[in-house]
């Protein structure tokens, strides 16, 4: 998984990538790095050119100058309609579907 997002804390706007992604939590590969429990927005692009917003809080960072800095959100923040826009999303990436042509056998 590689989707562009926009992070979004009380100090930092950054653009990053999501490489994982679930209903619990996603990881967000960037630049620079906020505190472990920060509280956040991440604005994921879609594939079906939908926004999806979730807002959570920063359990891990790798801030090692080493490696690529990372963040681990949190998701537990979420309203109903945000959990289920990401269930919906989840679902797709899992079970693509088929642009109306039936498969040949």
């Amino acid at each position: 998984m590689n989707l562009s997002a926009t992070y979004l804390s009380g100090t930092r706007k950054l653009e990053a990538r999501v490489s994982n992604l679930s209903q619990e939590g996603l990881s967000l590969q960037c630049e620079q790095v906020d505190p472990v429990g920060t509280t956040a927005e991440v604005a994921i692009q879609a594939s079906d050119d939908n926004l999806l917003v979730l807002s959570g809080k920063v359990l891990w960072v790798h801030d090692d100058p080493d490696r690529p800095q990372a963040m681990g959100i949190g998701l537990s923040e979420l309203d109903s309609q945000a959990r289920q826009a990401l269930e919906r999303y989840l679902e797709r990436c899992t079970n693509p579907r088929h642009d109306g042509a039936e498969e040949e056998q």
